[in-house]
């Protein structure tokens, strides 16, 4: 039954807020993962964004496919939080890190020894963008599937403000290097 006084203002409040810290994250993420295109065709040519983004999707696919260990893992590290404490945390996070370390290791070495093969077998060599790219697409792959880790295991214990924020801080230190690279370049 629908009763006003089953209503909890301080639980919508606190809904709401981590809800809009999550918002604001996942806007920092989606900036951060995604305007080296934007900045590549503003800067470079629309060419430039293609080659970029072929020699860029293994390490993509393989940072979204390893993503899905701790994302399917957040409702058991959510649960442990709330039933077990901060002490049992620690213990899951380390060990999702260590399987996000393995498994972005082994991706980190399948792609670099295959994918500038596989790209030539796929759309022809000359879409390749070159080794730094892939190298630096690699290194970022690996950041961030180091760090998402960690941030769905703050999320789980409900710090989110705090990442969120420096999520954005990211985001526009990446639009800014960005930037000042492009215009280098």
């Amino acid at each position: 039954k629908i009763r006003s006084f089953f209503f909890d203002k301080s639980l919508l409040i606190e809904l709401f807020h981590f809800g809009f810290f999550l918002f604001l994250n996942s806007i920092a993420v989606q900036v951060v993962f995604f305007t080296d295109r934007f900045f590549i065709g503003a800067l470079v040519s629309l060419s430039a964004v293609a080659i970029y983004a072929i020699t860029a999707k293994a390490p993509e696919l393989a940072r979204e496919f390893i993503f899905r260990v701790t994302d399917n893992a957040y409702p058991a590290i959510v649960e442990i939080n709330h039933k077990e404490g901060e002490d049992r945390l620690k213990i899951i996070h380390q060990k999702l890190l260590l399987i996000t370390a393995c498994c972005s290791g082994i991706a980190f070495w399948y792609i670099y020894i295959a994918n500038k093969w596989f790209i030539q077998l796929w759309v022809g060599g000359n879409f390749f963008a070159g080794t730094t790219i892939m190298l630096l697409t690699l290194l970022l792959m690996l950041q961030h599937t180091v760090l998402h880790v960690s941030a769905s295991c703050l999320q789980s214990a409900g710090i989110v403000k705090g990442f969120s924020v420096v999520s954005i801080v990211e985001a526009i230190i990446n639009i800014v290097l960005t930037i000042i690279l492009g215009k280098l370049l």
